[in-house]
């Protein structure tokens, strides 16, 4: 289990003041809530023969690879779950028309105005990304993104971008990712080999194990805003 402060609005931030040379410095109090949070493990399993290791030497390296990718995967999907609890949701109408660029725009600002910090990153599903990457000033207009011959802007609104199937559609969160929130890890992603799973050493079977153990800590759920898009 790991503890940890959870400060719940930007004022929690805003205790320093302006104060003279020699002077007494007021103190700074945060408004916190002590919580535990659980570390999860990750995994998969996979059992291959003795003998396909024995004959294809490539085929390690390739299962090694694919598990590890397989938690990763799990990975994101959790993150995204858990952000998904308890983020506030962007207060503000759209700024400035109706689309995903200025949805973008009205969560940016609910997270500076509510959370108290800089947002510094996106996650959006492929869907919504592809909508922004063709979005146009009008129909006969061109594309805000740069248009098909030219690279279009990974980073709307100076914002990094994660594109991910893993995000739900029509719902992309806009966060201080880098001050609101922290991954804690346990020894990091390991693979392991083993033929003494049940009765895998007499059918020369060997079973590999990827797996990590992590957990989220969202120091400001106020510092995440998932977006309702209206188009």
């Amino acid at each position: 289990m790991l503890s940890g402060p959870y400060s719940t609005s930007a004022a929690a931030a805003r205790t320093a003041v302006l104060t003279s040379e020699g002077v007494s410095k007021p103190a700074a109090y945060i408004n916190f809530t002590k919580r535990s949070v659980n570390v999860e493990k990750l995994a998969a399993f996979l059992p291959i023969s003795e003998e396909m290791l024995e004959d294809e030497p490539a085929i390690s390296a390739y299962v090694n690879t694919r598990l590890r990718m397989f938690v990763v995967q799990a990975e994101e999907a959790r993150i995204l779950a858990r952000l998904a609890v308890g983020i506030g949701t962007a207060g503000y109408a759209e700024i400035g028309g109706n689309n995903l660029l200025d949805s973008v725009m009205a969560g940016i600002t609910s997270v500076r105005l509510e959370g108290g910090l800089e947002p510094d990153g996106l996650i959006v599903n492929p869907i919504d990304y592809a909508k922004m990457a063709v979005a146009k000033a009008s129909t006969g207009g061109g594309y805000f993104g740069g248009g098909p011959f030219s690279a279009f802007s990974a980073s709307p609104w100076g914002l990094r971008t994660v594109s991910t199937a893993a995000a739900t559609q029509g719902s992309p969160i806009v966060g201080a990712f880098r001050d609101g929130a922290q991954i804690w890890r346990k020894g990091g992603l390991t693979v392991e080999a083993s033929n003494s799973h049940q009765d895998y050493f007499v059918r020369n079977l060997v079973a590999i194990r990827a797996e990590e153990r992590f957990a989220l800590a969202i120091y400001r759920p106020l510092a995440f805003q998932k977006l309702f898009l209206t188009s």
